[in-house]
């Protein structure tokens, strides 16, 4: 392995572990000596926004693009940056040249949808939730993704619902999809329906609800059906976050 090398590896490894603060020690003493060392300058951009340091984290990215082509990564990092700093028109050329990428990771497609969401394009950000959905992301956040995208661009209820339901079939435990399905069950008028999703939520789960909206919500869908018992689950539940919230 040569000396260029040993140094991105190890970052690398000390980023993977979550050691954003030693990770940036090491790039920056590598870089003493190396700073127009391109890889380890992208590097330290993507381990400076884990650590919250935009401004740092744009510095070294673009430092970087004066020295080499950024790696699709590198620059997914760096249209989120521009994001948070206001640059909302590079943000979007970046995030669309981004999704125009056949080769482009499965992991990136999850941030290329959020980055679409913070921007408020929610026709590209389905697309992004889409891909992700398509390449066989093992979880149901991007068909969750897809249901809210598709709500604000008005789609039928009836599709949304089909999409929550896939959600729910690859994560049953995400409270969270069932009560997307549940308000547009309401929503279609579907009251029976939507009695029936809030019912498949199990007491462990309403116990560590931490909405207070979500949990009035099923409180009222709970004493409709006759549950007393999850319906006071909700009530102490509700009281709890509250008090959390006083604090």
């Amino acid at each position: 392995m040569s000396n260029m090398t040993y140094p991105i590896e190890s970052a690398i490894s000390l980023y993977r572990e979550g050691l954003y603060d030693e990770a940036d020690e090491f790039v920056s003493l590598s870089l003493q000596s190396n700073s127009d060392d391109g890889r380890l300058q992208e590097l330290h951009g993507i381990i400076r926004n884990a650590q919250g340091n935009l401004t740092g984290a744009i510095d070294s990215l673009e430092h970087a693009a004066l020295i080499i082509p950024l790696s699709l990564a590198g620059q997914c990092v760096l249209a989120q940056c521009y994001v948070a700093v206001g640059h909302r028109q590079l943000a979007g050329e970046m995030f669309r040249f981004l999704l125009s990428q056949p080769k482009v990771a499965p992991s990136l497609l999850p941030l290329i949808a959020a980055g679409f969401t913070a921007l408020e394009d929610h026709q590209l950000a389905l697309e992004a939730c889409r891909r992700a959905a398509e390449v066989g992301i093992d979880n149901g956040e991007p068909f969750f993704g897809m249901a809210h995208h598709m709500e604000c661009l008005d789609y039928p209820l009836e599709m949304i619902a089909t999409v929550l339901k896939k959600a729910i079939e690859l994560e049953p435990n995400r409270v969270r999809y069932r009560i997307a399905l549940l308000r547009t069950r309401q929503r279609m008028g579907q009251d029976i329906e939507a009695q029936a999703v809030a019912c498949q939520i199990n007491v462990e789960q309403l116990r560590s609800l931490p909405c207070a909206n979500s949990l009035k919500q099923l409180m009222e869908i709970y004493a409709e059906a006759g549950d007393h018992r999850r319906g006071e689950l909700c009530r102490l539940r509700i009281r709890e976050v509250d008090s959390t919230g006083d604090e």
